[in-house]
């Protein structure tokens, strides 16, 4: 059992094999190969691992990532490893959505310098407003402070 704790960032916990029970601030889940559970920065839970272990991949996730489920499944756990093995460093949900040509849950990305409300709080609740039916559906909204941009999932390249 690995106890309660808090991790300093947010990220996807991606359980590559075995499977364990995480309990914390937002209820208990049982966690198998292909789940995905996403942490708010500094939220705390408690691991249980199952007698066979597990291997579980931590994906960080930027700052400005809103409206996260707590739990998803992903269809092709090893796509998402390989991906992580070559991109750690813009590495997000939008990217993981592409590279398992997921179609649930929907993310929302704000793409700002500053994501205070004072500043973009006004445009992302329009754009939820605006693109709620997309979002029910299974989509990626991307917010920039100039413009915003949906794309239904699941995502496809361009020459599919």
């Amino acid at each position: 059992m690995l106890g309660r704790h808090v991790h300093g960032e947010a990220y996807a916990a991606l359980v590559l094999s075995g499977g364990y029970e995480e309990a914390g601030d937002h209820g208990r889940f049982k966690v198998n190969p292909g789940d995905v559970v996403f942490h708010d920065r500094f939220e705390g839970h408690l691991d249980r691992f199952f007698a066979k272990g597990a291997v579980i991949l931590n994906l960080p996730l930027a700052p400005n990532q809103w409206a996260m489920p707590r739990i998803a499944q992903v269809t092709n756990p090893d796509s998402v490893a390989r991906m992580a093995e070559t991109n750690t460093h813009d590495l997000d949900f939008g990217a993981i959505l592409a590279a398992t040509h997921g179609d649930k849950p929907s993310v929302v990305q704000i793409r700002s310098e500053d994501v205070s409300p004072d500043i973009i709080g006004k445009q992302v609740v329009t754009a939820l407003r605006q693109m709620a039916v997309e979002l029910e559906q299974g989509a990626l909204l991307t917010i920039n402070p100039n413009r915003i941009r949906i794309r239904i999932l699941p995502l496809r390249r361009r020459d599919e």
